[in-house]
């Protein structure tokens, strides 16, 4: 029998758990989503903002926390949540107009998340 993976609803409840942080985050509040809904792009590139934020701010023990979770996500998740991380997540981090803080970023993904991240080179390219 196959394991069945979790859902955005479920990975959404899980994250709020884990991090107070984004709990608070207004983002859960201007939407009214789904678990099919296309709101789940915009949710997941705000969440993708908000470690650009930390990072940025020097919260980097908190930012290397989410990316180790995130690293968990990829395991767990269903596919949808895989493809958000990937094709919203990944690519606002790939946006970041600083240099700086999208290398640090970069250096806190772990193997799964690097790998995702890498293959977005086939689509998009890095701010300068």
């Amino acid at each position: 029998m196959l394991d069945k993976k979790k859902n955005i609803e479920e990975f959404y409840i899980d994250l709020k758990n884990r991090f107070r942080k984004i709990k608070e985050l207004k983002t859960w509040n201007k939407y009214n989503w789904s678990i099919d809904g296309c709101e789940n792009s915009i949710i997941m590139s705000e969440l993708a903002e908000e470690i650009i934020l930390w990072t940025s701010n020097n919260k980097v023990e908190d930012s290397q926390n989410f990316f180790d979770y995130l690293e968990s996500c990829l395991e767990v998740y269903d596919e949808r949540v895989t493809s958000l991380i990937y094709s919203d997540f990944l690519v606002t981090i790939m946006e970041v107009k600083e240099k700086e803080t999208r290398e640090l970023i970069k250096k806190m993904m772990l193997s799964k998340t690097r790998e995702l991240y890498q293959r977005l080179f086939q689509f998009y390219s890095e701010s300068n």
